[in-house]
């Protein structure tokens, strides 16, 4: 029986097309080794053989074949009509064009496409077939394999997607964002019309500090979910990274920028319950239309930033739009951020030292650092103005480990008794492990015992540093450092850090020590930090001191030291001996130095 003949029969069965295959057909040992072998092949590697008779229409195959389209393995043949009813329709026109461009020129053919499976289920095929020519050249038969490559082609799209997508939150990436905005700004009438929302997550940090970074990643999905359930359809959402996101409103959006900006703000504001846990955070958004505020990508982007910086300032959970003088402030930081560059380079910041002395401001128990700057044209320039600058753009650290320095070496000329306070900022506490080195550092170059240190971190700080943090106090304390909260009272949960470390001092914030005499609440609190701080064995500080009624009353109160310009304003190193010789009873009004605003 001729090789044609064996394939056209109804009942061809695998080993027939094996035998195509190896030309050979030994003995039954053979036959069925090979038989199990190939349909082993079959299984493994989803790959189903088939064949076409171009006259008649009629397509064998073998079960593989059959068993990926759904139907039952023990068919053997199919009409290529009924065959073409399992493509998917919006394959089929390319599968028929590829199968008459083969019969009309026989060759290879390699393609993919998708079929659908008697239970409705879309599976991806690879298929390659092979034209046979009868002795005049035309064409009879058409052989192919078929493997199911659907894994593969998963696989690959979500390769695909994950370049332009974000993998925690499934919504696009900063890669995906930026493309959009460059091919819109690259069509007719560019980017006018659309319009550019940026947003942060407000307290984020401290939820990954506190709760760990599981339920951080839970918070960033479900914002992500709040956030699509919000916007329309048409916009595009974007996580451009950490707690960044980002909504572009295309031209024609139905929705106005400001009025889902402020959504946006309540919608995040409501409490999220994740694994038990219920958090409550915020969001500042910042808004930037196009062509009003920047008719290019790279300037939106910066308009909007800028609004977004601008709502964090005025104090977060709210939006603003994008306004020019935005822009001028920011030119005015960034001359500003350039000029503290150079001051710390050339050496032109300075420290003054304001002291602290007991209650009844007679003994000195020691002088608090603080960092100064006069700035060139300008004159001098409030810490409350510069130091969060210095925080934002990577440079309050190496002004903290000058400080610590300069303030240990100072420190060593002073009486054996007295301390030095050094303020340490959140940025500080963050990079723990450099911070606890430069300490060891100053220490060790400047010889001031470890117990004449203090430092001092704002209950806010605190907070904002997490769990990392207060891991760094601990090793700073073990070296025998001592370590103050500063502000008390106007942080977050105030009573639990205390029990979360032994500090050393409790340093009260002025706004309630302002309040003594006048604010009958002020009182009440103040008299109660200083009674916990006494049961706590602590040192409890009072500071903004600033008449003598409030002195009096601190030390009614309890307290066991204070600070404020009552006693001195901050004065330069050379002034410090002639305080220390001169200090008597609480002066009469405060010292001439000029108060900085």
């Amino acid at each position: 029986m001729g090789v044609s003949q064996r394939i056209n029969q109804e009942d061809a069965t695998e080993i027939d097309w094996f035998a195509l295959a190896v030309g050979r057909l030994d003995t039954p040992e053979t036959v069925r080794r090979l038989q199990r072998s190939f349909q082993l092949a079959q299984e493994v590697g989803n790959i189903g053989c088939f064949e076409i008779d171009i006259r008649t229409g009629m397509a064998y195959a073998t079960p593989t074949f059959f068993a990926q389209h759904g139907l039952p393995r023990d068919r053997a043949r199919i009409t290529n009509e009924e065959w073409q009813g399992y493509v998917h329709p919006d394959d089929w026109p390319e599968v028929r064009k590829r199968q008459l461009q083969l019969i009309n020129a026989p060759d290879d053919d390699w393609h993919e496409y998708r079929i659908v499976t008697t239970t409705g289920e879309v599976r991806w095929v690879a298929n390659r077939c092979r034209v046979e020519c009868d002795q005049h050249g035309r064409p009879v038969m058409l052989f192919g394999i078929q493997q199911d490559i659907t894994d593969r082609r998963r696989a690959q799209d979500e390769v695909r997607f994950f370049a332009t997508h974000d993998v925690l939150t499934g919504l696009a990436n900063r890669a995906l964002f930026n493309e959009t905005l460059r091919r819109r700004h690259q069509q007719p009438g560019g980017l006018g019309g659309s319009a550019l929302i940026m947003l942060d997550l407000d307290l984020f940090k401290q939820v990954n500090d506190t709760l760990g970074h599981p339920i951080g990643d839970a918070l960033l999905r479900a914002a992500a979910g709040r956030l699509r359930a919000t916007v329309p359809v048409e916009a595009l959402v974007a996580r451009l990274g950490g707690d960044e996101f980002a909504v572009w409103l295309p031209p024609g959006c139905c929705t106005p920028a400001d009025q889902l900006a402020g959504e946006i703000v309540n919608r995040l504001h409501r409490p999220f319950l994740l694994a038990g846990n219920v958090v409550e955070i915020g969001g500042s958004v910042g808004v930037a239309l196009a062509p009003d505020d920047a008719i290019d990508p790279d300037a939106l982007i910066r308009a909007a930033d800028l609004a977004l910086y601008s709502a964090k300032k005025a104090g977060r959970n709210d939006w603003r739009r994008f306004s020019p003088d935005m822009d001028l402030a920011a030119r005015e930081r960034q001359q500003m951020v350039q000029d503290l560059r150079r001051a710390l380079a050339l050496g032109a910041l300075h420290i003054e030292y304001q002291p602290l002395v007991g209650a009844n401001g007679h003994q000195v128990a020691g002088f608090e650092a603080l960092v100064r700057w006069d700035r060139p044209g300008h004159g001098l320039i409030s810490p409350e103005i510069f130091v969060p600058l210095a925080e934002d753009h990577g440079l309050i650290t190496p002004i903290g480990e000058w400080v610590l320095h300069s303030a240990a070496r100072e420190a060593m000329r002073w009486p054996d008794h007295l301390r030095v306070a050094v303020n340490l900022s959140p940025r500080q506490l963050e990079d723990g492990d450099r911070l606890v080195a430069v300490v060891v550092r100053v220490l060790a170059e400047s010889g001031l015992p470890s117990h004449r240190l203090e430092l001092e971190v704002t209950e806010s700080g605190l907070a904002q540093a997490g769990a990392d943090g207060m891991r760094q106090l601990h090793r700073l304390r073990a070296l025998g450092v001592r370590i103050a909260i500063d502000d008390f009272g106007t942080g977050h949960s105030s009573l639990s850090r205390l029990l979360d470390f032994p500090f050393d001092s409790i340093k009260v914030d002025r706004s309630f020590v302002a309040g003594l005499g006048e604010n009958d609440k002020a009182g009440a609190l103040v008299r109660s930090i200083a009674i916990l701080a006494r049961s706590l064995n602590v040192t409890a500080v009072a500071e903004g001191v600033e008449t003598r009624e409030q002195a009096m009353l601190a030390r009614h109160d309890g307290f066991t030291q204070i600070q404020g310009f009552l006693i001195s304003r901050p004065m330069p190193p050379t002034a410090i001996g002639g305080f220390l010789e001169q200090l008597g009873d609480l002066p009469a009004a405060a010292s001439p130095h000029r108060r900085l605003e």
